[in-house]
């Protein structure tokens, strides 16, 4: 989502000064990808094979590996953008028990929100009833 965003800015299309981005679990410093293709697809055997298997059937998970070429790009760009809406989110949120996404502050973000009591996919996908913290840290920022 930020890729998308700073590319609007470097492209100067007018609505990149409005967006305001709201993060839930992102993996913008990197991700365990194991862990993703667990999550994704039941996918728990082999260690290191599973994860050689799975960067060369989903190439795109390479860029998700921390300190891979695309993050470090990423991080470039968004120095060289500077402080701006599409660089700096709004805020940042981070389930306590996720174990998929690294948790470190990209660039100028804020301190993540921790969202205690849940995992990588109660932060990203909230369910009505039982855990709506995320929407409503949405309808603040879009307030």
């Amino acid at each position: 989502m930020r890729d998308v965003a700073m590319s609007a800015k470097r492209e100067e299309l007018e609505w990149a000064d409005r967006l305001r981005l709201a993060l839930f679990a992102p993996a913008h410093m990197g991700a365990n990808v194991i862990g993703l293709m667990q999550m994704g697809s039941g996918f728990v055997k082999w260690g290191g094979v599973a994860q050689a298997i799975a960067i060369a059937k989903f190439p795109v998970l390479r860029d998700l590996q921390p300190e891979s070429t695309y993050l470090k790009g990423l991080l470039a760009e968004a120095k060289e953008i500077g402080v701006h809406s599409t660089t700096k989110a709004r805020f940042v949120a981070h389930a306590d028990g996720d174990w998929v996404v690294l948790q470190d502050a990209f660039f100028r973000d804020p301190p993540p929100l921790p969202y205690v009591g849940t995992d990588h996919v109660g932060c990203c996908k909230p369910k009505r009833g039982v855990f709506e913290l995320p929407l409503k840290d949405i309808a603040a920022v879009l307030t």
